[in-house]
C-alpha cells in the first residue's frame, strides 16, 4: 500500500499506482494542498507514476492497463 499527499505541490497531479506492470489504481487530478490536514491518496502498487493532472483522462490511461517501461 502506498500513500501520497499534495502538501506544497504547485500543480494538480494524476497519481498512477502500478503493481506487477499493471495500473492498479489512479487518483485523478489531485489538487495541491497549502495547509494541513491534507487529503491522502492511497493505492496498492510497487511503483507510482505522477503525471500532470488530467493526463490519464487525456491519454485514456485506465485501471487494468499494462505498463511497459525500461529502467
Amino acid at each position: 500500500m502506498q500513500s501520497f499527499w499534495m502538501k506544497n505541490c504547485i500543480v494538480p497531479l494524476d497519481i498512477v499506482f502500478i503493481n506487477d506492470d499493471v495500473v492498479s489504481d489512479i487518483s485523478h487530478n489531485c489538487p495541491p494542498c497549502k495547509e494541513e490536514p491534507c487529503k491522502s491518496y492511497t493505492g496498492y502498487g510497487d511503483f507510482v507514476l505522477e503525471l500532470p493532472g488530467g493526463t490519464c483522462h487525456d491519454m485514456g490511461i485506465k485501471k487494468g492497463d499494462k505498463v511497459d517501461y525500461h529502467i
